[in-house]
């Protein structure tokens, strides 16, 4: 490995059994290693390792803690057998199948007890999604979250929270994205983006074709999918959570865990995994990124080439790695942001990275920064790099004020509405706080959703005669601003279809110094 990778890093390799050249060799505390291992979801596997080969730097409070970790993790898989028993025998009918997804999957797959990991909810299809949410919802289930769009239902049954999926959701980007470039950089002018997320969906039917029964559960019916369609969805679901910058659920997670990397190579060492069947589907729901990208990923922090191999892929240098993945500042908006392996295992890219990336609007300390953006994209107010959707989209015209004092943060936004979809959502980021509103019009509903690390913002919202008024206000002594001052910041207005596409939208990153 290079020797760029940090002493995380080689820890976690070590403590899943890969061998990336020098191992690790001690000094993180007994505390960081415990931490490590629950962010990344090992604790099984190092205590497995450690069985085998304890080196000084293994302490018994450290086996200690692991223990104690892997022993609520295998808590769960009574609870998890509880959940699947409870759907077989209230909602399903004899002969039907529910597909597990990642999760304990590789656990169930492999029924090696080292494999199990924590894991809060569980994520499931059916033949017929729609009839179980039903059902569902007859019974009264609690419901604990607003759905993503890919998903019937979000429910908790016997402690544990299934989302149920209509299918699982595989993100790409098209060539206009992977190739995109700005223009209009001087100060006050647009910039344009142009190319759009895709979102292909893996199916139930494609899941259950070579499904494997997953008799750990002790439930009929339940299974999970074969080696080479897990090792589909771990590529999919990783590419997500590094393309999407502003997903709200895993801002404060690791962006890549090295428990899937540990469950890239269980699967790829099974004898049903085949090559051929990957790229088979990875071609059919337009994968071939997600893949190409986990393959260099497993290379550079675990040395397993197998998966490279698999796609005839050769090594890029990590500067030309970077450059071939654009990644989703938010909706349609892409940005070749700076980055490094080493930032994969310790979570996102501060949000004073991206600003610095995308030209921000600069606001004086206890002045006030506006800037109005109409259809045609084409900002009537100067001071900054307002960034706009171009063709086939368009701008999301609003006029934007952003001020800040001692006690508030205040962000208003006045958006006119377009009809370009059927939500209109607003996202805000400050500092790294995000939080996001979703106006459905179709059904007149107003929803918001934040990352549990988020300190709850007081909003205003009405209706106006050409869209909507949002007022937002955050108390900053809440929040862990930068050292220097300076309050980085992106706000966010656009329309969407009711999957993740936008189709009118404009981002304005700004810095109150």
């Amino acid at each position: 490995m290079r020797a760029t990778v940090t002493e995380d890093a080689r820890f976690l390799a070590w403590a899943v059994g890969a061998k990336p050249g020098e191992g690790y060799r001690g000094g993180h505390s007994d505390e960081r290693l415990l931490k490590l291992c629950f962010d990344h979801r090992v604790a099984g596997r190092l205590l497995a390792r450690l069985r085998n080969s304890r080196p000084d730097w293994a302490s018994d409070a450290l086996l200690a803690g692991l223990e104690e970790q892997q022993a609520e993790n295998l808590k769960l898989v009574k609870m998890h057998s509880a959940a699947f028993k409870a759907i077989h025998d209230r909602y399903l009918t004899h002969g039907e199948k529910i597909i597990s997804m990642k999760g304990l999957a590789c656990f169930a797959y492999t029924g090696n007890p080292d494999h199990v990991r924590r894991t809060l909810d569980i994520d499931i299809l059916v033949d017929d999604p729609e009839t179980l949410a039903a059902a569902m919802r007859a019974d009264k289930v609690t419901e604990y979250r607003n759905v993503s769009p890919h998903e019937i239902i979000n429910a908790r049954i016997e402690g544990v929270g299934i989302d149920l999926h209509a299918h699982y959701p595989i993100w790409s980007l098209d060539g206009d994205a992977a190739a995109w470039q700005g223009r209009g950089r001087e100060q006050g002018d647009a910039i344009l983006h142009r190319g759009e997320l895709q979102v292909s969906p893996l199916t139930f039917e494609d899941l259950t074709d070579q499904a494997f029964p997953a008799e750990v559960f002790g439930v009929e019916g339940v299974h999970v999918p074969d080696p080479s369609i897990s090792v589909l969805i771990i590529c999919a679901h990783c590419f997500r959570d590094f393309m999407s910058f502003s997903s709200i659920t895993v801002r404060a997670k690791p962006t890549l865990k090295f428990g899937d990397l540990a469950e890239m190579g269980d699967y790829l060492s099974q004898p049903g995994f085949s090559p051929q069947r990957l790229l088979a589907f990875a071609d059919k729901t337009h994968a071939t990124q997600a893949v190409r990208w986990m393959a260099r990923i497993l290379l550079q922090l675990t040395g397993d080439d197998r998966l490279a191999t698999a796609l005839g892929a050769s090594a890029s240098s990590e500067e030309d790695f970077f450059s071939q993945f654009p990644r989703a500042v938010w909706g349609g908006f892409f940005a070749r942001l700076p980055d490094s392996f080493e930032n994969f295992i310790a979570g996102k890219i501060p949000t004073a990275q991206v600003v610095s990336a995308l030209g921000g609007l600069a606001i004086d300390a206890e002045g006030e920064g506006r800037i109005s953006i109409e259809a045609t994209g084409a900002p009537t107010s100067p001071g900054g790099n307002t960034h706009i959707l171009d063709r086939p989209n368009t701008a999301a015209p609003a006029a934007i004020s952003i001020r800040r004092d001692d006690r508030d943060i205040a962000v208003v936004v006045e958006g006119e509405t377009l009809s370009r979809g059927p939500n209109t959502r607003v996202h805000i980021d400050i500092a790294g706080y995000p939080w996001e509103w979703n106006w459905d019009r179709s059904a007149d509903r107003v929803t918001a959703k934040k990352s549990i690390h988020v300190p709850e913002p007081r909003t205003v919202f009405e209706k106006t005669p050409s869209g909507f008024r949002l007022e937002y206000h955050m108390d900053p002594t809440l929040l862990d601003l930068p050292e220097n001052g300076e309050i980085p910041g992106l706000v966010g207005v656009g329309e969407f279809e009711h999957t993740p596409v936008m189709r009118a939208g404009t981002l304005v990153p700004f810095v109150i110094r």
